[in-house]
């Protein structure tokens, strides 16, 4: 078999691969949401506000895509929940602040490890050949990928 197909080959089953792991992550996503009970946008804003602090409703619509009235209903939800607080702008009296609760970043910490198990949990099913084989595949990837976004910055 020539380079050219086995390249072309070990393409299809990283695509493969790829593809699987998505729906693997869909999956964890899935479930850790319903065992929550947060719409995948309510994930994101209180990751939003648990990585960014304090937030305007119009700065959140602007990071979230939406309009500034759709973050109001999110931000009801989720203060009704416990998760977010809003308490008033100290700089904008008649602006309000937006932050995650205590509550709300330990929701969020306890999704985040439902949806991807920890590397340790994944290292120890695995041998020490296939260990050594990740590692130089992933940093392979790496530097094809570094090496792509170099010749897109040249152009």
């Amino acid at each position: 078999m020539s380079e050219d197909a086995i390249r072309a080959q070990r393409a299809s089953e990283l695509r493969e691969i790829h593809a699987e792991l998505q729906r693997v992550g869909l999956r964890s996503k899935i479930a850790a949401q319903s065992d929550f009970g947060l719409t995948p946008q309510q994930i994101r804003v209180v990751g939003l506000l648990a990585l960014n602090g304090p937030m305007r409703s119009s700065d959140l619509a602007v990071s979230l895509g939406v309009a500034r009235a759709t973050v109001t209903g999110l931000l009801d939800r989720l203060e009704q929940a416990g998760l977010i607080a809003r308490t008033a702008d100290p700089d904008d009296g008649r602006s309000r602040l937006a932050e995650a609760t205590a509550r709300g970043r330990k929701a969020l910490s306890q999704l985040l490890s439902t949806m991807a198990p920890e590397p340790d949990t994944i290292v120890r099913l695995l041998t020490l050949e296939e260990l050594d084989c990740l590692v130089t595949g992933f940093k392979a990837m790496l530097r094809a990928i570094s090496a792509l976004e170099a010749e897109r910055a040249a152009d």
